[in-house]
């Protein structure tokens, strides 16, 4: 009997997005050759509030235009809000690989998630009586124990 094929990976990327254009497009298909490609979109009332203006096309146009793109597999806005506004939605997509691109300071968010991981022996050296609640980063490291027991691999494309 033939063993089943792996799934393929989840590939996940996120950022604004608005006016949509040819490096944008290539983004996703290079980060769609990694496994089936998840995006999540920076919503209009984050843009707003972390760039101070509105975006050219609302939630609704940038939903539509990724959707349609043959190597996205699965687009939705974010359901967080911030900087890191796609930390909950990594929550519930679990990626197997996380993508940025030059803009996104991708490489301190992957050292944070990375380091998150490693928190369980960073804990032994937490203060007696520190709740985990108390310590820093305490969100990203409850996302890392959900994602994996190892490292999230991050490419930057």
């Amino acid at each position: 009997m033939a063993t089943p094929p792996a799934p393929p990976k989840k590939v996940f990327v996120s950022g604004c997005f608005d006016l949509i254009h040819s490096g944008h497009v290539e983004f996703f298909n290079e980060a769609a050759k990694f496994g089936q490609l998840y995006v999540r979109l920076g919503t209009d009332a984050n843009i707003l509030a972390l760039k101070g203006h509105h975006t050219m096309y609302n939630d609704a146009e940038r939903l539509f235009m990724v959707q349609n793109l043959k190597s996205v597999h699965d687009v939705a806005m974010s359901i967080g809000t911030g900087r890191y506004d796609y930390i909950e939605d990594m929550k519930v997509v679990r990626p197997d690989i996380y993508i940025c691109g030059d803009d996104a300071g991708g490489d301190a968010l992957a050292a944070m998630l990375n380091d998150a991981i490693d928190r369980k022996a960073a804990r032994k050296s937490w203060p007696k009586g520190k709740a985990d609640a108390d310590a820093p980063l305490a969100g990203i490291s409850t996302l890392a124990d959900k994602l994996s027991t190892s490292r999230l691999p991050y490419v930057r494309l």
